[in-house]
Order: C-alpha cells, then structure tokens, then sequence
C-alpha cells in the first residue's frame, strides 16, 4: 500500500505520503478503529482511501466497505 521507496518505514508510527496524500499513523488509525468498534453486520464507506490500506483493514472488520478515491493513479497503486 506504499510505494516501494518507503516499504522500510511502512510501520513506523508517522504519517506516509503516498502521492500528494497522506495514509494515517497506525496507532491513530487503530484508535480509530477501535473506537468506531466496526461489525462484522456494518456497511462502511471510505472516502479518500488513497492506495486502499484503511479499505483493506475495513474489509477485515466489516461487512461491506464502499472505498472511493478521485486521484485514478493513486488508486491504481
């Protein structure tokens, strides 16, 4: 979900630009998660998912997921 150049730092706990955008911490992204405590029986909708890493971990959670991403190569990634 990040290109290859930051595949090193993948899991460090900062914010990684992806092409203009940012995919979040993953100790925030986390907290988040936990505290929007996402079902198995929930429809999600991710607006500006970027390379797919939050639709991904949604996916693991939740029922459906619905990701949306306006930049085609950034989502192409």
């Amino acid at each position: 979900f990040v290109p290859k150049a930051l595949r090193g730092v993948a899991y460090v706990d900062e914010d990684l630009n992806v092409g203009g955008r940012h995919i979040m911490e993953p100790m925030v992204f986390a907290r988040l998660l936990q505290e929007a405590r996402v079902r198995r029986t929930d429809a999600v909708l991710d607006v500006g998912c970027a390379t797919g890493y939050s639709a991904a971990v949604l996916a693991r959670l939740a029922g459906v997921v619905v990701a949306l991403e306006e930049d085609a190569t950034l989502a192409a990634r």
